[in-house]
């Protein structure tokens, strides 16, 4: 039965073509699982922390945003401060993976935080995002649950539109 229906999928993709969105939600459940990540720089140790992939209906930009909490940043009450960090980025697919690439740090929320020390973790967190998510997928085609996975083989393309991902067959 299972090679009938992928064989049945197969025409169909080659006659008709065909798409298979991936929710923001299925990107979050991936991302999840690979999170909190703890990371040291030189003498700074940062701990990134509840990570959420959105992207935008009307404008199909998708956003990376977390929390990044350091030991290195004391408040006067002796506690260190979560500090929210949102980002941009565009994705890049290979080898049945969706990655994000080219992440830019867009706004640091922290009311503790100078200008300064802002432009200083905007350095560092876009260093290690960017270098982190070249080699971590955000989405792994070959984990679907559904027929598809068997045709994952033949997709031309992905992109993002309507606020998903979309994959082309």
């Amino acid at each position: 039965m299972t090679k009938f229906l992928t064989v049945f999928l197969l025409l169909v993709v080659n006659i008709y073509g065909f798409t298979y969105s991936i929710t923001p939600q299925e990107m979050n459940e991936a991302v999840n699982k690979k999170f909190p990540i703890e990371k040291n720089f030189l003498f700074l140790k940062f701990l990134f922390l509840h990570p959420l992939i959105e992207i935008d209906k009307e404008s199909n930009y998708i956003t990376f945003s977390c929390d990044v909490e350091s030991s290195s940043f004391i408040l006067s009450d002796g506690t260190s401060p979560m500090i929210r960090v949102i980002t941009s980025s565009e994705i890049k697919y290979s080898e049945k993976k969706v990655y994000l690439k080219n992440i830019v740090v867009e706004k640091i929320q922290n009311e503790y935080l100078s200008e300064a020390t802002k432009k200083k973790l905007t350095l560092i967190t876009e260093l290690f995002l960017n270098s982190y998510f070249e080699e971590k997928a955000i989405y792994d085609l070959e984990n679907l649950d559904t027929p598809i996975k068997s045709v994952s083989n033949i997709i031309t393309s992905i992109l993002v539109d309507e606020g998903v991902l979309k994959v082309l067959f």
